[in-house]
């Protein structure tokens, strides 16, 4: 595992493989620690590794893991000009749901559709939505139906 994580973090044509891998073991130790993923953080300004740490903390399936590592802080998702697809609204509503803490999020101009919205907050029974004070969604292609939900 460490050699998987290591190489992952530092090569990203390694990222699929081991985001797989991550996936098939649950990355289960007796420690709930993760060599590697313990420098996963939400504060990068490059909004792709933003994206794929993420990911990270969502195939590790460990709710205990991710509230350890979001902290009791506020949280800060902005992926201003980002093209996001309907999964990685359900990683991100995943994540947000096992946390506890409260989030701020920016989707603005992600070219998000009715679908991704639905992602969201389908994860957990919405319990996503709980943990959001700040939702921005400007200038995207979400419908006046699904708008009204929120």
């Amino acid at each position: 595992q460490r050699v998987f994580v290591k190489d992952s973090i530092t090569k990203p044509n390694m990222a699929m493989t081991v985001r797989f891998m991550a996936g098939l073991t649950k990355f289960q130790t007796p420690s709930n620690s993760i060599d590697g993923l313990a420098d996963i953080s939400l504060e990068t300004p490059d909004k792709e590794r933003l994206v794929e740490n993420l990911h990270w903390m969502f195939e590790t399936q460990n709710p205990t893991f991710i509230q350890r590592l979001m902290g009791n802080k506020e949280q800060t998702f902005n992926c201003f000009m980002t093209h996001l697809n309907p999964f990685d609204l359900y990683v991100l509503g995943y994540c947000i749901a096992n946390s506890s803490t409260l989030w701020s999020v920016n989707l603005s101009f992600c070219d998000l559709t009715d679908e991704c919205m639905r992602m969201l907050f389908m994860v957990e029974d919405g319990k996503a939505f709980h943990h959001i004070t700040s939702l921005n969604l400007t200038r995207n292609t979400i419908t006046t139906p699904t708008a009204s939900l929120l």
